[in-house]
């Protein structure tokens, strides 16, 4: 497992998207998605299956990883956070980094003009898997907002994050 000071794992075979995946039809897995995927909730757990069996590999962000790292340190699950850093290795975590950010930045900009906010996690989220070239797969509908982002929903729409 990465720890505090270490980023999640990224090797050859999770480096970042090339332009050309946008043809393939790659996305990013939000972190509504993944979570169910890992919890087995369906639908978007089948989902997910059918896009892991057709592509090879599941493809999300380093604020997903994040996101779900914490809820299980949280929660003190060491067993799940050690299944979780093995499927971390399987698959392919997109860093943030500043091409990613400077799409970001771009975002929030146009949502504060439009006076519609999304947190700055989707917003990363989004801008991650814009800046490699792949659409995002969620239940959140404010990923809609997001210029030019392709979105496919996969499952109910996710309950509002309550802060701790």
């Amino acid at each position: 497992m990465a720890g505090p000071t270490e980023s999640p794992r990224q090797t050859r075979e999770n480096a970042p998207a090339a332009p050309q995946d946008a043809a393939t039809g790659r996305l990013v897995l939000d972190t509504c998605v993944l979570s169910d995927f890992l919890e087995g909730r369906e639908p978007a757990a089948g989902r997910v299956r059918a896009y892991l069996a057709q592509q090879g590999i599941l493809t999300f962000s380093a604020v997903t990883w994040y996101e779900i790292e914490r809820g299980l340190r949280a929660i003190g699950a060491a067993r799940r956070q050690r299944a979780f850093d093995r499927f971390t290795r399987e698959s392919t975590v997109l860093p943030l980094d500043l091409a990613a950010l400077d799409r970001a930045a771009d975002v929030w900009c146009a949502l504060r003009r439009a006076g519609r906010p999304v947190n700055d996690a989707d917003i990363l989220i989004a801008a991650t898997a814009l800046a490699n070239g792949c659409g995002v797969a969620t239940r959140d509908h404010h990923f809609d907002e997001i210029p030019g982002l392709r979105v496919e929903r996969w499952g109910a729409p996710a309950q509002p994050e309550t802060a701790p």
